[in-house]
């Protein structure tokens, strides 16, 4: 009697497979999120320099400005 081969299957679910990939991303090195660090603080710098140029142009628009008055019809 021949005897029937053993099906040693394994079957992750979705669950499994997104824990899997969570600890790949942890023990695999800071890479990515170092280079994703470094990102957000050249993004931060420029949001800095942004709005000190928007505060810079509100002040101009704020401050009096040296209008020479408009010749007025007193004839």
């Amino acid at each position: 009697m021949s005897e029937l081969p053993k099906q040693d299957k394994v079957q992750l679910g979705c669950g499994t497979l997104v824990i899997i990939a969570i600890i790949v991303m942890i023990f695999s090195g800071n890479k990515g999120s170092k280079r994703m660090q470094t990102r957000v603080d050249e993004l931060n710098a420029k949001i800095d320099r942004l709005e000190r140029k928007i505060d810079d142009l509100s002040k101009k628009l704020d401050s009096p400005r040296s209008v020479s008055p408009t010749p007025s019809s007193a004839n």
